[in-house]
């Protein structure tokens, strides 16, 4: 066999094994056409959803805060008789644990009269109950009001409300977290 046809066959066996590329238009640069396009939407989505977030966790601190001043204001006034000094000395302990919270990281204090002392019977918050009050319908409410401020600085404070009651049911000195379906004034 001459050496011209061995070459051809060789030749002709590589070719055969590459891959023939199909005919694409050019699309150089469409990754940033999208990044340019798009980017700002994604990152809009992400503030959005960081903003909401933070008012989320706001909310549950201020929750958490409030609970312990309920528990801790029943918790003072469950263990002794119901007077106005003892009353005093609940409302304080309240204030000090809801103040030992922090919302967002910074410190917050409470209203005026954030505590209401009141009767609790069958899920209805009485807080124009006469005192004294048995230690078994004993309820305190706590509500606090703080505003938020935004994490990104585009919208103004966002006020955030929570409410707890707690209780000393069955007449334990054990306070407890209670639902309140109502509240009469």
């Amino acid at each position: 066999m001459p050496i011209q046809t061995r070459f051809r066959s060789i030749r002709s066996q590589t070719h055969s094994r590459r891959r023939v590329q199909p005919e694409t238009p050019r699309r150089r640069g469409i990754a940033t056409i999208w990044l340019v396009a798009f980017g700002p939407a994604f990152l809009s989505l992400l503030v959005l959803t960081s903003e909401i977030a933070s008012l989320w966790l706001a909310r549950i601190e201020l929750e958490t805060a409030v609970e312990s001043g309920a528990l801790a204001a029943v918790t003072v006034w469950c263990s002794d008789s119901d007077t106005a000094a003892v009353r005093t000395k609940a409302e304080m302990a309240a204030k000090s644990f809801a103040q030992a919270n922090t919302i967002l990281g910074n410190t917050f204090t409470l209203g005026a009269s954030p505590v209401t002392f009141g009767s609790l019977s069958g899920g209805v918050f009485n807080n124009g109950a006469a005192s004294p009050i048995v230690l078994a319908q004993r309820a305190c409410l706590v509500h606090a009001s703080v505003n938020v401020e935004s994490l990104w600085g585009f919208s103004g404070p966002h006020p955030i409300q929570a409410s707890a009651t707690a209780g000393c049911p069955g007449g334990t000195p054990d306070p407890q977290i209670v639902h309140v379906s109502s509240i009469i004034p």
